[in-house]
């Protein structure tokens, strides 16, 4: 795992708190404080990690791709605060540089569809006294990260992708006057601009007040470093839903299990999916688009693909034998705590809207209880695998692996229907 860890390194960050330590002494201690609680973990030998600050330019990258872990902790000892508060200057190089091999990786896989399994996953630790944005051009009312052109860069929409998540720290200490009282202009809160960028990573933001509680929700955060990745899911009746409440506000629109009618979940953006230890994947998560050979050029990617799921109950595929299948737990949210809350089995298929052409989507999996009854998972298979399965069981327990001219009339049929991505 990467862990970076961006350090608000402003001038305001030399302020003492009642414990006579400075703002930037604080967020150097907690920094060691978690060295010293991921120590404890085996899995920290794998680690890499990497120190922007708030300086300007490539002088922000204290340590990087290159360095070690050595040069990380003596960078580290070394900082002083005289910079601008330039955060969203310091995000965007922070997500530059994770994102500088990636394209040589082909860990992204554009056009080709979303392996959870092949990931690099990264944590983002932003360490901040909340103070006004600033930059040379004087006070910023929002954060904004640059738009810089990079390569690869107009395959994405966000700077970030699904598997980077950031986590602030806002030092609100006591003893310290409020970043109000310094400096006109907004300043952070979970509420405001940080709160909202961190959430949209699947990260999150908690404002802090005393130098025992930043080294207690360090700890607290080292135990949710699980790799996964970040997605979102939502009904895929509820433009039906929608429609229907402006027509009949009355109507009552709770919904059972059966029948397709429509579940009162609300939306869970930002979720994350997590994988399994040197998981080995088979199947994508489709695009959000038909790649096609008359396309010049990719359509961008959003970093969070967004998973329908149809509140139709169905049957799950009964599995041939060593058929592979992926599963990913869904971390807990009000979509597992409602499926979880209903004791019968669920099966809801899932899709992603325009997988297969505008306005056109198959399953690509299904949304089921764990067999614990604890957790839900994603399950994926190959797309459209409702069309699919009945050739497979036919090809199996039928033609004994034999196939007829007619079956095998049948499966190319299928094979020009799904995106090409899928086909080796």
């Amino acid at each position: 795992m990467i862990i970076v860890f961006v350090i608000d390194t402003s001038a305001s960050m030399n302020q003492r708190s009642t414990n006579g330590l400075t703002l930037l002494d604080c967020a150097k201690s907690a920094v060691e404080h978690f060295l010293k609680v991921r120590s404890r973990d085996n899995v920290m030998r794998s680690d890499k990690y990497f120190l922007v600050t708030c300086e300007e330019g490539s002088s922000g990258i204290k340590s990087g791709w290159k360095e070690n872990f050595a040069t990380f902790t003596q960078e580290l000892k070394n900082l002083t605060a005289r910079d601008l508060s330039n955060i969203g200057g310091s995000l965007k190089r922070t997500f530059d540089l994770l994102n500088f091999y990636r394209l040589q990786t082909t860990i992204d896989n554009y056009g080709q569809g979303r392996n959870p399994w092949f990931i690099e996953p990264s944590i983002i630790i932003l360490l901040t006294d909340g103070s006004a944005l600033t930059n040379q051009s004087g006070v910023l009312n929002t954060l904004t990260l640059p738009l810089t052109p990079n390569p690869g860069s107009e395959l994405n929409i966000e700077p970030f992708r699904w598997d980077q998540r950031l986590f602030t720290y806002v030092l609100h200490f006591n003893g310290v006057n409020t970043p109000s009282q310094r400096f006109p202009g907004p300043v952070a809160t979970p509420d405001s601009y940080m709160g909202p960028m961190s959430d949209v990573t699947g990260g999150k933001c908690q404002v802090i007040t005393s130098l025992k509680m930043l080294l207690q929700a360090i700890e607290n955060l080292v135990p949710k470093l699980q790799t996964g990745v970040v997605v979102s899911f939502d009904n895929l009746e509820r433009d039906k839903e929608n429609r229907e409440r402006e027509r009949d506000k009355e109507r009552d629109s709770s919904s059972s299990v059966n029948g397709g009618e429509l579940s009162p979940v609300p939306p869970c953006s930002h979720k994350l999916l997590l994988i399994p230890p040197n998981c080995v994947g088979y199947w994508p998560i489709p695009e959000a688009f038909l790649p096609d050979n008359a396309m010049t050029q990719l359509a961008p990617r959003t970093a969070h693909p967004t998973i329908y799921y149809s509140t139709v109950d169905s049957e799950p595929p009964s599995f041939v034998k060593s058929f592979p299948c992926d599963s990913y737990e869904i971390e807990p949210c009000a979509l597992t705590t409602y499926l979880l809350s209903h004791k019968k089995e669920i099966c809801w298929q899932t899709f992603i809207m325009n997988s297969n052409g505008p306005n056109s989507c198959e399953p690509f999996g299904y949304l089921k209880i764990a067999p614990n009854g604890k957790t839900v998972n994603l399950f994926v298979l190959p797309y459209n695998y409702p069309k699919f399965w009945p050739l497979l069981e036919e090809l199996v327990n039928v033609f004994k692996l034999n196939p007829t001219p007619k079956w095998r009339q049948e499966f190319e049929s299928y094979l020009t229907s799904i995106p090409c991505y899928y086909i080796n």
